[in-house]
């Protein structure tokens, strides 16, 4: 691996177990013959494809050579003996990565305090943006003045790919109501190995296309699951995602906010219809990595508790489109956009 080779190597020996799971990482289980030679089949598939990611299996490796071990003993002592603090990790997405966060109304900007706030202790280094009508001054590096469009915040969120600063190749979306637990670089890692996107599923029975119907949604359901032949689909929470910068994601993100926009309610089943007709490659996690905590016990989380629905503004179904005259009605006049006002 250190050399760029692919591997074919077995589960539950020693430290395979350790090395990140990677295109050209092939296990089998040990002691299996056919398990074996499934895996070597898929190897040489690989190969004669010519998919071969030479930096991602080289940097598996960086942290097994005898510099490192020595190096990592050393440290150890020497905080021990001489309360020597430790070494911060570096990463080779730093510098090149960031975290966005969307917040209008003064329940989604409570929210997004308490979320910047847990990211720059267990992020430090990462930048914060934060898209709103006006700065939160609660630590985000960077503040992205937009209007405010809809009372769900689904347009600004869904346009990300271009209101995010241009120097980041790696972006972080994380809904307000979220909250960071612990250090969570392996989102940035993924990206890094070569992924398009990072995306969890949702949780539960609503882990497929068929449980997204609603009351108010029931065309726009209807127009998805034609398209795509099947409502019995893997879907996906857009509450935390992460993607890489390139023509495919551009494509995909652009497709995305145009199909928001042809209905302007939820953003899942646009969603769904852009990745049918942009698909990328997407690494799915569980919702250990989306912990919602109305159904899913926070001692499960990987990192990302989230709050869901304590950032919105409403409650029960708005009527119409969330960007519609009817919808900014039914909210409180106060967090009305000023032109919107009656």
């Amino acid at each position: 691996m250190a050399c760029g080779i692919p591997v074919v190597i077995p589960r539950g020996v020693g430290v395979f177990d350790e090395l990140p799971d990677l295109e050209n990482v092939h296990r089998y289980e040990a002691g299996d013959l056919a398990s074996l030679r499934a895996a070597v089949d898929v190897a040489l598939s690989r190969l004669t494809e010519g998919a071969i990611n030479v930096a991602s299996l080289r940097g598996a490796t960086a942290r097994f050579s005898h510099a490192a071990w020595i190096n990592e003993h050393l440290e150890a002592f020497e905080s021990f003996l001489y309360d020597k603090p430790h070494r911060i990790p570096t990463y080779p997405w730093q510098g090149k990565a960031g975290v966005y966060y969307v917040a209008y109304g003064e329940p989604a900007r409570d929210c997004a305090r308490r979320a910047i706030a847990s990211f720059k202790k267990h992020m430090p280094g990462v930048e914060i943006a934060l898209a709103s009508d006006a700065p939160l001054n609660a630590g985000e590096d960077i503040f992205i003045e937009h209007s405010d469009d809809d009372v769900g915040a689904r347009s600004v969120k869904t346009e990300m790919y271009d209101v995010t600063p241009a120097h980041w190749e790696y972006v972080l979306y994380l809904d307000a109501d979220t909250e960071i637990t612990q250090p969570v670089p392996f989102l940035f890692d993924a990206l890094e190995d070569g992924w398009s996107m990072v995306i969890c599923t949702n949780p539960g029975k609503y882990a497929t296309g068929s449980w997204m119907r609603r009351p108010d949604n029931e065309e726009e359901c209807n127009e998805t699951f034609k398209l795509i032949g099947t409502e019995e689909f893997l879907q996906f929470n857009g509450g935390v995602l992460a993607f890489r910068r390139h023509e495919s994601t551009a494509n995909f993100f652009h497709a995305w906010h145009q199909e928001w926009k042809r209905y302007g309610r939820r953003d899942q089943a646009a969603l769904d219809r852009a990745l049918y007709a942009d698909p990328i490659r997407i690494y799915v996690l569980g919702n250990e990595w989306n912990t919602i905590t109305r159904y899913i016990d926070a001692e499960r989380t990987a990192g990302i508790l989230h709050y869901c629905m304590s950032a919105r503004r409403w409650r029960g179904l708005l009527p119409g489109r969330l960007d519609s005259d009817e919808s900014w009605a039914a909210v409180h006049p106060e967090t009305m956009p000023k032109d919107r006002k009656p």
